[in-house]
């Protein structure tokens, strides 16, 4: 697992074994129709609650990425406009919380690491209202705090911890 640079120094990605970054594996994953066609034709239950065929559902997802990234980019400096909370709780952790931005169905898990900086986990096309009664968002969940582990046990804690750690 590594961290790399998406929009530097406030934006990274982990990166698994895979060979490629989470949020780039994301966009292609939501951008290419085929791959889309197959996951909605898999999970039709979110088409039967938005009321919509698979057509504007691949439709909307594409838009909906390229929406999406395009306020990562022009927002860059200042993401803790985008990302929020994974969670209303109050008594969220403060050290390195877990955060999501999201467009419609699409979903970005993040790390919070300092002011303005994060490290994608992952994300996925949320379908339920609980991350854990879903699948998908359940492996996402497990993600995060996988992510979260690994940056404690490298001392990553804040922005300049994190810029060592990337540089190195």
């Amino acid at each position: 697992m590594e961290i790399v640079p998406i929009f530097t120094p406030y934006l990274h990605s982990f990166k698994f074994d895979n060979g490629i970054d989470e949020l780039s594996r994301l966009f292609e994953m939501w951008t290419d129709t085929e791959q889309l066609y197959d996951y909605f034709r898999m999970n039709s239950d979110v088409l039967k609650y938005e009321k919509i065929d698979i057509d504007e559902a691949v439709t909307q997802t594409i838009e909906n990425a390229d929406l999406l990234y395009d306020l990562l980019s022009e927002n860059r400096a200042n993401l803790d406009d985008l990302f929020q909370p994974l969670s209303n709780n109050s008594a969220q952790i403060k050290l390195l919380p877990k955060c999501k931005s999201k467009k419609r169905w699409l979903r970005l898990y993040a790390i919070n690491i300092d002011s303005s900086y994060y490290v994608v986990t992952g994300g996925a096309i949320k379908q339920s209202q609980e991350m854990r009664d879903h699948l998908l968002t359940r492996e996402e969940l497990k993600k995060l705090e996988q992510c979260r582990n690994f940056l404690i046990d490298n001392d990553i804690f804040d922005s300049d911890s994190l810029m060592d750690f990337v540089e190195f």
